[in-house]
């Protein structure tokens, strides 16, 4: 995807970065939005901005955002999508968990 520039100074610069987008989804009483995060190794960013350019992107894909960082976050003012290239090997996203709940339901009645 060509070069990436990284060096994030502390001037208010818009730079790029790269890396592997991960899609959460924050939800409360009557609502609900996404939450982008780009990870680059043991770094995350959370995006903010151009979320139109966001809304088609899946966890895994791999994207390009330009915009200013603010401590962990980038104001985006451009972001591109690619799918991940089965091809280089990138390994998948699809891990299987197994999960067990138990659920108890108690109903005490004090008869004396």
């Amino acid at each position: 995807m060509g070069e990436e520039h990284t060096s994030w100074g502390r001037q208010a610069q818009e730079r790029e970065i790269e890396g592997e987008l991960e899609v959460l989804m924050e939800d409360g009483f009557g609502w609900a939005r996404p939450q982008y995060v780009l990870r680059r190794g043991l770094q995350r960013f959370r995006l903010h901005g151009e979320a139109s350019a966001l809304l088609s992107a899946r966890t895994g894909m791999r994207v390009r955002v330009r915009g200013m960082r603010r401590g962990v976050r980038i104001i985006v003012s451009r972001a591109t999508l690619d799918e991940p290239s089965e091809t280089q090997g990138a390994r998948s996203d699809r891990v299987l968990i197994e999960r067990r709940i138990a659920l108890l339901l108690l109903n005490f009645h004090d008869r004396v």
